[in-house]
Order: C-alpha cells, then structure tokens, then sequence
C-alpha cells in the first residue's frame, strides 16, 4: 500500500511539472507573438515570468531575457549599455536558432547606435543579416525587414545615398514576404528623400505619387495624404505649381495634421516655408510673408528659423526692400548653411573611413579563418594522399609477392612434370610391371601439362597489344582467308567483322559508329575495314568497289572526321592510333 501511495505521489508531481512547464513554454510563445503590435503587453507577460525565473533552465532564461530586451526596445527604452545584449549574442550564437541569432545581433546593434557607436551598429546589424537562414520555411521576414531598415537609417545619415537605396529595397522586399503591407509601402516611401539626395527630382516624383496610389489602395488615406508633402518644394522648384497646389490641398484636407484654424501639429512647421515658397512663386506676396513669419514664430529649431529667415530675404529682394535686416537675414542663412555642409561633409568622411576600417577589418578576419580551413583541408589531403600511396605500395608488393609465387610454383611444375616425363620414359623399359604406376603418372602429366599451358598462355595474353591479340584470333584469320580469297563480303560476314571491332578496338568503333549519321554505307565499312588493318586493295574486293573510289573516300574522310587535308594513308593512321 506504502508503495502505491509513492507512485501515485511520484506522478502527481511530475504532471504537476509538465503542465508548469507547458504553461511557461505557452506565456512566451503568447508574449512573442504579442510583440509586434503591443510590445507593452508583451513586457507585462515575460516580466510576470521574470519574478519566477530561477526556476527555469538557462535556455528558458535566456530565450525570456532576448524578448524582453526587445519588447524594451520597441518601447523606445534607451540603452546605456552594451554588456547585457552582448551576453545574449554569446549565449544565441552557440545555443540559439537562426531567428534568435539575427535578433540578439539586431538589438547589440541598437545598444550600439543608443551609445553613439554608429559603425559598431553598422556592423550588428549587417552579422544580424548574416545570422538571418531566407530559405527556412519559419525566417522572421518581418525582423529582417526592420534590421535593414536600421542599416537604411545609418546609411541615410551618413550621405551614403546608394548604400541607403541598397539597404531600403531589401527592407522593402522582406516587409512584402512578412505581408506587413504597411511596413513595405512606408520603404517605398523613403526612397523618395534618397531620390532626392541623387538630384533625381523626377524620380523622387514619380515614386511619391506611385506610393501615394498604394497607400489609398490598401486604406491607409492619412498616409496616402501626408506623404505628398514630400514634392511639394521640387514641384515648386520645377515651376509645376498647379500640381504643387494640389498636393498641398490634399495634404491639409486628408494629412489629419491640421486643426480646425488650418494650424499644422508641432514639429512640422517646415510646410509653412514651402507654403510661403508657393505663394511666392505666384507673386502673393502677403500670403508669402504670412507664413514665412509663421514659421519663424511658431518653428523655434534652428533649420525652421533658417528657412524663415531665407524665405523673408528671397521676398524681400523680389519686392525690390533691399534691408540690413532681410539681407543679413540671407547672409546669416548662407553662411549657416555652409558652414553646417562642411561640418557634415568632415563627419561623413570621417565616418565612413571608421566603417571602412571596421569592414576591412572584418574581411581581413574572414580572409584568416578562410586560410586556416584552407590549410587544414590541405592537411588532409596530404596525409589521404600519403595514406593511399602507402596503401598502393603494400597492394603492389602484395600483388609482385603472389606473381613470384606463381612463378617458383610454375618452376617447380615444370621441373616436376621433367622428372616424370624421365621417370616415365626410364619404366617403360619394364612397362608390364609398372604399367598401373606408369598410367596414374601420364593422367598427373596430362593434368600438369594443360595448367602450364594456362599459366603461360595467361602471361603471354598480358604481354600482347590489341592489334597482336586480333591477328592471332581464329575469327580474324578467317577473316583473313576471305581477303586472300578475294570474295565479297556477305551479311554474316561483315556481322563477325563488326565483332572484331567491337571486341579489340572498342574505342574507335564508338567514335566511328558516332560518326555514322555523316557517313555513307561504304564509307563506314571502310572505317571498319581499315582498322581492322585491311590493305586498300583488299578492301576494294572486300566491299566490290574500285581501288581509286576507296582511296577518295579515304581521302574525303579524313577532312569529314578529323578536320584535316591529306592523303589517303594519313586517314588510316590517324584510325590507328585512336586505340
């Protein structure tokens, strides 16, 4: 009874177990799968998991740790620090799945660019992309989209405009395969700012009013709306005002970015210089002033006070009001704006050259571990190599050791077989006596004779060449008979002499018989006949045919098979030496 009472206990507990662990296992997969659209419930789930966390094994710990660390990250937490991630990257690198590797990777990178370690970053997200297995049925599309779109960013702000386009169509491509609709069309969109850093306005143009389309398609009108605001200045530029005006009514009616007073949200003030820019390319130069003023009372950041300043200047010298103010007001706003382009150009330069370093870096390390396999595979080979050779060697010796053998037993058969034959010829002088002796002694002799004869005859076949080995077959010297007789050959006939062929000169038939779709009848039975090492002139009895029309053909195919112009014996020497 005490027993089954432990059983039962015993299993109780380890059911109790098994439904924790499920109940554990589904909170994070419930958490990851809320991360994408409401990170903050997802920290809820895994930080509940987190005051229980000495009772999982490592791997539980460290898979709940990476999820919370990006649950953080989509919440805009600042990272101060680099070291908690890095010990998730060591961790994932060696324990974790290709989708657990690409995001430990992608969240060092956004530890590094929250430092303002910008080429650090760089290179954590480009390891996250390496990390990252597209062919695997379960690839995170939608992480990989967003790890480019980082890359895309720090492209962006390094002038790096082609890097950017690069990095923005992958983000853009892998937003499609995660079917996050919005997440493609918002890349899409950004290529618009790189078109325009390529001086590409008409590009730029194009692509805001595609995405513009494919925003209203899929239902995202705000959006649709407020990414025209993005033409506005180049259609100003180009003086295609009208389309200008367009976009900016629809901007303000749909943008959602505008109160009841026409008033825009703060932080894009900026619309007001493109604004008072339309109105002033249309010689309304009180609206132009209205809001150029607008933007410098309501824009208080440095490149809003700027682009007032620049606009109330460009008005004030097209209403002929050549000021102190307003032409301070434009030299103030060049001279800021040089100075800020070269301030940037230096940083860009300087940038670019710690990125250039760090890859060439990591290069010059991949180039190292790449010549470590090298030489390691090179080991290999050498000591296969040596290990076959010593192989060969003992297998030779083993094969010339058997052949020595056979050879002092076939000396000693032959010096057996002597002795007997002596023995023999010395009882036949009393053969009735000896006769029962004399009898069993020439059935071993008989015997003895035919395994000499095949001894011989085997070593004798391993020292003839294929043209020594037709000669002396019975079929060619039948063969032969024919030719002495001077008779046509017959079915049957030319049936033996395919096999002659087929049996000694393998390799030439097949090329020959290749060749037969550009050959005539006769001309293949010369082919044949000829390497079979028929004279011409018996060939010419052999087929009924003349000796002048076999020594054309002969010729003819010399130029049809082997490219080259002659006489007639060339063609058979040529055959000859095809074995």
């Amino acid at each position: 009874m005490m027993k089954k009472l432990v059983y039962i206990f015993i299993i109780m507990v380890t059911m109790l177990a098994c439904s924790e662990h499920h109940e554990r296992t589904a909170a994070l997969e419930h958490a990851i799968a809320a991360m994408r659209n409401n990170p903050d419930s997802a920290l809820l789930i895994l930080d509940s998991l987190k005051v229980h966390e000495q009772q999982f094994g490592r791997h539980f710990r460290m898979q709940c740790n990476l999820h919370r660390t990006n649950a953080l990250n989509k919440l805009d937490t600042l990272f101060r620090t680099t070291d908690d991630i890095q010990q998730l990257v060591d961790y994932f690198d060696n324990h974790g799945t290709p989708n657990e590797k690409m995001l430990a990777h992608y969240l060092l990178g956004r530890a590094y660019y929250d430092t303002g370690e910008s080429p650090m970053a760089l290179k954590c997200f480009q390891d996250a992309v390496a990390m990252a297995d597209t062919t695997a049925k379960d690839c995170d599309y939608w992480q990989l989209s967003r790890v480019y779109g980082q890359i895309s960013n720090i492209f962006y702000h390094q002038n790096l405009w082609k890097d950017d386009f690069a990095s923005t169509e992958q983000e853009i491509k892998y937003a499609w395969r995660s079917k996050d609709t919005l997440s493609a069309l918002l890349g899409i969109s950004g290529k618009i700012r790189i078109y325009e850093r390529l001086l590409a306005v008409d590009s730029a143009i194009h692509v805001c009013e595609h995405v513009s389309e494919l925003f209203n398609k899929y239902g995202y009108k705000k959006h649709s709306a407020a990414v025209r605001a993005s033409i506005i200045r180049n259609l100003i530029d180009n003086g295609n005002l009208a389309k200008a005006k367009y976009n900016m009514d629809i901007y303000e009616s749909e943008s959602g970015f505008f109160n009841a007073d026409g008033d825009i949200e703060p932080g894009r003030e900026v619309y007001y210089y493109f604004k008072g820019q339309y109105y002033l390319a249309i010689n309304q130069y009180d609206s132009a002033e209205y809001y150029f003023r607008k933007e410098l009372r309501d824009g208080k950041d440095f490149n809003n006070q700027n682009a007032a300043s620049r606009g109330l200047a460009l008005l004030f010298q097209q209403t002929n009001r050549p000021d102190s103010a307003a032409k301070y007001a434009l030299y103030s706003y060049e001279m800021n704006d040089s100075l800020y382009v070269q301030k940037a150009t230096e940083e860009v330069a300087n940038i670019h050259g710690l990125y250039n370093y760090i890859h060439n870096q990591e290069i010059a390390q991949k180039e190292k571990e790449k010549a470590s396999f090298v030489t390691i595979c090179l080991w290999i080979c050498v000591i296969a190599f040596i290990a076959i050779v010593v192989m060969f060697i003992h297998r030779m010796k083993k094969i010339e050791r058997i052949k020595r053998d056979n050879e002092a037993k076939y000396q000693k058969s032959v010096e057996r077989l002597a002795n007997m034959q002596i023995e023999i010829a010395q009882m036949r002088s009393n053969e009735i006596t000896h006769k029962d002796i004399i009898a069993k002694m020439e059935s071993q002799v008989t015997k003895m004779n035919m395994e000499i004869c095949e001894y011989r005859n085997k070593k004798a076949s391993d020292r003839q060449t294929a043209k020594e080995q037709l000669m002396n077959s019975d079929d060619y010297k039948a063969l032969d008979s024919l030719v002495a007789k001077g008779t046509a050959l017959s079915d049957d006939d030319m049936a033996k002499v395919y096999q002659l062929v087929i049996r000694y000169f393998p390799t030439t038939y097949k090329y020959i018989y290749s060749k037969r779709f550009v050959l005539t009848k006769n001309e293949f039975y010369v082919c044949i006949l000829v390497c079979l090492y028929i004279k011409p002139n018996s060939i010419c009895h052999l087929l009924n045919i003349s000796s002048s029309y076999v020594s054309k053909m002969r010729s003819d195919m010399l130029k049809q098979l082997f490219g080259t112009v002659g006489k007639p014996k060339e063609f058979d020497e040529k055959i000859h030496n095809m074995e």
